[in-house]
């Protein structure tokens, strides 16, 4: 975040579930739609204006079927959100020739954030433009993480599980 000119603060963190599977294991289709509505209402009361998803599942929640290898980096649109994949931070950890497209990515965020991609390529995001192609005037983002509380640090996990209604809403960046 810091390479993109945002600290913690100006961030707002949800998951995909609200829990950590055992044995830190892709999470269940069960397990996903449990914590659905959770998620919805986050969403709904923190009110985006751009949704990063970190990875896979939080990418598959809003354009199911499709691969994130293929979409990230792309501005998308689906039920009026504005929606912005990458590949999971745990990814790039695990394979290091995936970093300079992770950079590559934030990157595009801070363009997004500074109001310099636009053209969403629609719902279907069919031939959507590259982040470096397109801009949405934006002043938050947010990033969905299918990891749970548990990928977060302590001292983040309280600031994070805080009541959405009783936080102080960010200024930059909402992630999900």
């Amino acid at each position: 975040m810091a390479s993109i000119g945002t600290n913690r603060d100006d961030v707002f963190i949800a998951n995909m579930i609200k829990c950590r599977p055992p044995d830190n294991r892709d999470p269940a289709p069960a397990e996903l739609a449990a914590c659905t509505k959770y998620l919805d209402r986050q969403i709904e009361l923190v009110n985006p204006k751009l949704i990063v998803t970190l990875g896979r599942f939080a990418f598959g929640r809003y354009f199911p079927g499709e691969g994130i290898t293929k979409a990230r980096g792309r501005l998308r649109e689906k039920d009026g959100r504005k929606i912005f994949p990458v590949l999971h931070p745990a990814a790039v950890l695990r394979r290091d020739e995936l970093r300079p497209t992770m950079i590559e990515d934030f990157k595009a965020i801070s363009e997004i954030l500074d109001g310099g991609i636009e053209d969403t390529g629609g719902e279907t995001g069919v031939n959507a433009p590259t982040a470096s192609e397109a801009a949405v005037p934006t002043a938050q983002m947010s990033f969905v993480d299918p990891s749970g509380p548990a990928a977060v640090s302590t001292e983040q996990a309280d600031t994070s599980t805080v009541n959405v209604e009783e936080a102080p809403r960010p200024e930059q960046l909402t992630l999900f």
